[in-house]
């Protein structure tokens, strides 16, 4: 799952996204609403991060690797 410059997620009634790298330090954190959503991480260094989703059914967690 690298990820260059555009992360498209989908997904069933995302409300919220935030991205955490590895140490915790959040660095994306926005509403959403919908079943798909773009992110923009070309200004993010190249490494592993962190995707906490919150759906209408829960939250969510996902690794995904910025190349």
């Amino acid at each position: 799952n690298p990820v260059k410059d555009l992360l498209t997620l989908q997904g069933d009634a995302m409300r919220h996204v935030s991205v955490y790298s590895v140490l915790g330090v959040r660095l994306y954190d926005r509403d959403v609403h919908g079943s798909q959503v773009e992110m923009d991480m070309s200004s993010f260094p190249e490494g592993l991060y962190i995707l906490n989703i919150l759906t209408d059914e829960g939250m969510k967690t996902m690794k995904v690797m910025k190349r």
